[in-house]
């Protein structure tokens, strides 16, 4: 069975899309080749001025384009500043982590995203619209061109949803383009996700 046939999509820097369809209509399966998780049969990737070819997820993140899936990867006995730099921690001296460089850089992300979260609290006590800005924060430790959220209000809903889309448009004005894999422009609470494109810059 095939999942995708003459797909076409085009991104620009500072652009924030939406690819909405039924389970089982091809977004997924689209979101993944972007990553780097399947190989396309046919067709190109174009990156900027090249065509490109990513023989894996860890291929795309070395790239920029990053992707938060709706099962949240974060361990939630750890801190939010951990959670955000894990794998990248910040170190001190005699290679010891620097605990309080880390609460205080992990803020700073935090602040470019609008997120009023305290560092170092526990990231399983936090709730699942704050754990996504965790998860949207650790992205933006690396250098974000793309990123790409499957799903992302399927858990949230009223006020949490629109807080998402502010703090998305915050990175818009970065720069950083945004795709939003979406089931329903109207989640389960109502309301409807706000979208909003920029300009292209002449």
């Amino acid at each position: 069975m095939q999942a995708l046939s003459r797909v076409s999509l085009a991104v620009a820097a500072g652009e924030i899309h939406a690819l909405v369809g039924e389970n089982g209509a091809g977004e997924s399966t689209l979101t993944k080749i972007i990553a780097g998780v399947y190989q396309p049969d046919e067709g190109q990737i174009e990156f900027g001025a090249e065509i490109v070819h990513w023989a894996s997820p860890g291929v795309a993140k070395r790239h920029d384009i990053h992707v938060i899936y709706q099962e949240l990867v974060l361990f939630p006995n750890l801190s939010v500043a951990e959670n955000i730099f894990l794998g990248h921690e910040r170190s001190g001296g005699l290679g010891m982590v620097d605990h309080r460089r880390t609460v205080e850089d992990a803020r700073e992300v935090l602040r470019r995203l609008g997120a009023a979260l305290d560092p170092r609290r526990r990231v399983g006590d936090l709730t699942v619209a704050d754990q996504q800005m965790v998860a949207i924060a650790k992205a933006l430790v690396h250098n974000v061109k793309l990123l790409i959220l499957a799903e992302p209000t399927a858990v949230i809903s009223g006020r949490e949803v629109t807080l998402l889309s502010e703090r998305l448009h915050a990175l818009q004005r970065d720069g950083v383009a945004t795709i939003y894999i979406l089931h329903l422009l109207a989640p389960a609470g109502g309301d409807f996700f706000y979208l909003r494109q920029r300009q292209r810059a002449e």
